[in-house]
């Protein structure tokens, strides 16, 4: 029994064509070379693997994201991910955190396949309805599986992937994009404690100043003068010197 190397839909015997995508298939092909290691999915294994095959229609920022908040790498470790496609992104997951971390990532439009030990892992069947709310946000159920994920799910080194993945993870639904990306915060990132420098220091009090005051500022009078008379404004002659002497050019 031949199966379609793209869809996984049985074949004809001796077909060239796939009735069912459309794919064209050599009719030698023996039964292991058209469909190698298809694994059904089995709950109680944990060995199931993420690989990224490609962004698809999804933006690099976004996919970033994704892979800091589900999986909880550091921004340098995704963005070497995302310039490595294909490449394997999580591994030794159970059978409900490969499902929803997978749908997670299709979601938003991401290429992926699921694998385990004996190859190619089916669990499009698996898929529920969506994993996000309508704000985009993980529902409760799976944002405590996924809360489950330690560095353990996470690859120690990046490298490209280079054997055959024969199906990528595609639910019967069509997926929507959720409306607004909201940070789902899986793995939460604590900002660093800033250690105290030293005993904080008060300004010293300043002296008490008098109210400066609107009134118009008057000629100030010498102390040695202080009994003599004022002229009037209007009488000629040189004013007195605020100093005490008679005016510019006076004597004392």
């Amino acid at each position: 029994m031949a199966f379609c190397p793209n869809c996984g839909a049985q074949l004809i015997e001796g077909a060239r064509f796939c009735t069912q995508c459309g794919t064209q298939v050599a009719a030698q092909m023996t039964n292991t070379q058209m469909y190698s290691a298809v694994s059904y999915a089995d709950p109680t294994r944990k060995d199931y693997r993420i690989v990224l095959l490609d962004r698809g229609n999804c933006t690099k920022t976004t996919a970033k994201e994704l892979l800091m908040d589900i999986f909880g790498y550091t921004t340098t470790e995704a963005n070497a991910i995302l310039n490595t496609l294909p490449a394997e992104i999580a591994c030794n997951l159970s059978f409900q955190q490969a499902v929803y971390a997978s749908q997670a990532l299709n979601e938003y439009g991401l290429e992926l396949s699921v694998l385990n030990g004996n190859g190619y892992t089916d669990i499009d069947s698996y898929a529920s309805k969506s994993v996000y709310d309508n704000q985009g946000s993980f529902l409760s159920t799976v944002l405590t599986v996924l809360g489950t994920l330690t560095a353990a799910n996470r690859l120690s080194s990046v490298a490209r992937w280079t054997n055959p993945v024969q199906k990528a993870f595609r639910p019967a639904y069509r997926p929507a994009v959720p409306p607004v990306y909201v940070r789902h915060a899986v793995h939460p990132r604590t900002a660093p404690v800033r250690q105290p420098v030293g005993p904080v220091r008060k300004a010293p009090p300043q002296p008490d100043r008098p109210a400066r005051s609107n009134a118009p500022v008057r000629d100030a009078i010498s102390p040695l003068n202080r009994n003599a008379p004022r002229p009037s404004p209007s009488a000629p002659g040189p004013r007195p010197d605020p100093k005490g002497g008679r005016g510019p050019g006076g004597r004392r």
